[in-house]
């Protein structure tokens, strides 16, 4: 009997020394195991938590959270994204020796992670023996018991993860947060999933044939004489794309335009996040006008007014290198929406911008010489009451009109954004080059279009006629 006893006792002892170390390796990683990582242009933040399955959380603030079952580990793998640095990606991108871009993500990737699951299994060893030095009171030789119930635990916890982790199930993810940012951020999932492995293939080629755009830029400007008045540069659409971004700083180098003129769409979500990447827009140099799209939200246009050289357009006449600019954000760039939720409601929206507009413009003592709005509807009420209008949103290239009237759309300078990788055909970088004689009417229109995957750069003069 009192073997059996002391063989109770010694059970009872095992499982204690177990539990106490299981609840130490818990609550340390809990604690101490959240870190932060640098994983090329983006700040992001790991975590792991107890769970019923195994999952991955992905923050994106302030939007909400994707839920995917990525793994057959019971942890949550939480990743918050903290920060996206403008300086690091852009760097990357016009960096021309860096031709390996995808290599050195991957790179940070593994590395970041790599330090992650060792600060795991560090938190794991000392949490199982501090909480089994403080309750069972363990004599000092025999703390390495705890030590390697430690790290067999914590080992056992993270390596089927690791070994079952499947990144496609965000294809399917579960979303919570803002009923408004629902589809926008769930089809931001499926669009990285899908467009994550054509980017890897195609990311040396894009940094090959940017440098090979910008080389044939330099001898562009000026081919046909009509380089000796004003010239502005047109963009649109750009979608959060740091590749837009790029181009549209050497486009406006490259031509040695006197102003930008943004038709909205800068953003993709509306979000503190993507402020960063644009940050450095003040480095174009020259002054930037700015019509807020449908996907851009109340912070995009405060941050961007508190810029230096920013025109953020509120239904108000600036007056640009010369040029007298009207127009006004997008209805839907007040809130969360990217869109009205009906036709009716669409067209309801466009009216009142145009009628608003109309009003500013019956009442300027000087004529205005452009319109900026992002909504084509808008745009087209205007037609034959504005020397030059220009407008987004469609992603389409278009020159309609005369030196009296001129309507342009200067399609995608982002390529569409991260859903650009999505499309069957190649979504090419599009902008324009409006060239003015000293009356500040047009004279001619260079649309640019850069397919970077299949190696095609295309610019096309347009001579505008006499009305």
């Amino acid at each position: 009997m009192k073997e059996s006893g002391l063989i109770k006792k010694s059970w009872v002892q095992a499982v204690l020394k177990l539990g106490v170390a299981m609840a130490g390796v818990v609550l340390s990683i809990w604690i101490f195991g959240p870190a932060r990582c640098q994983i090329d242009g983006l700040t992001v933040q790991q975590a792991i938590r107890p769970a019923a399955y195994g999952h991955t959380v992905v923050e994106i603030p302030p939007l909400g959270a994707l839920t995917a079952k990525t793994h057959a580990s019971p942890l949550q793998y939480r990743v918050t994204l903290l920060r996206v640095e403008e300086k690091m990606v852009t760097s990357t991108i016009t960096d021309w020796s860096l031709d390996k871009l995808w290599q050195r993500v991957e790179h940070d990737a593994q590395r970041a992670l790599l330090g992650f699951v060792l600060r795991q299994l560090i938190a794991g060893v000392l949490g199982a023996v501090l909480l089994s030095l403080f309750l069972l009171r363990l004599a000092p030789k025999k703390v390495w018991q705890p030590a390697v119930i430690g790290l067999l635990l914590t080992g056992a916890w993270l390596a089927p993860a690791y070994a079952t982790y499947q990144i496609r199930a965000f294809e399917h993810p579960a979303y919570s947060g803002m009923i408004a940012a629902a589809p926008r951020v769930l089809a931001l999932s499926e669009n990285l999933v899908t467009g994550f492995h054509r980017l890897r293939a195609d990311t040396p080629e894009v940094l090959a044939n940017l440098q090979n755009l910008f080389d044939r830029a330099d001898g562009l400007n000026g081919f046909s004489g009509v380089e000796k008045g004003k010239k502005l540069l047109l963009v649109s659409d750009i979608h959060n794309n740091p590749v837009g971004l790029a181009v549209t700083r050497e486009l406006a180098a490259r031509f040695a335009v006197d102003a930008v003129l943004d038709a909205g769409d800068l953003t993709d979500f509306g979000s503190p996040l993507e402020l960063n990447l644009i940050e450095d827009l003040t480095k174009i140099g020259v002054p930037y006008v700015f019509a807020p799209g449908n996907h851009d939200s109340p912070e995009v246009k405060a941050y961007l007014a508190s810029k230096p050289g920013v025109y953020v357009l509120k239904g108000e006449v600036v007056t640009v290198a010369g040029f007298r600019v009207l127009g006004s954000p997008d209805a839907s760039s007040y809130g969360r929406e990217v869109g009205a939720s009906t036709s009716a409601a669409e067209q309801s929206e466009s009216e009142a911008q145009a009628a608003s507009l109309a009003s500013v413009l019956g009442h300027v003592e000087n004529p205005v010489d452009v319109l900026l709005v992002h909504n084509p509807q808008v745009a087209r009420t205007f037609f034959g009451r504005v020397p030059l209008i220009v407008f987004g949103h469609t992603h389409l290239t278009g020159v309609e009109g005369n030196r009296a009237s001129l309507l342009l759309n200067p399609g995608t300078t982002g390529a569409a954004g991260i859903r650009g990788f999505r499309a069957y055909k190649e979504i090419p970088y599009t902008a324009m080059v409006v060239y003015f004689d000293d009356a500040k009417l047009t004279t001619a229109v260079d649309i640019i279009s850069y397919g970077p995957r299949e190696g095609n750069f295309r610019v096309e003069r347009r001579m505008v006629a006499e009305p």
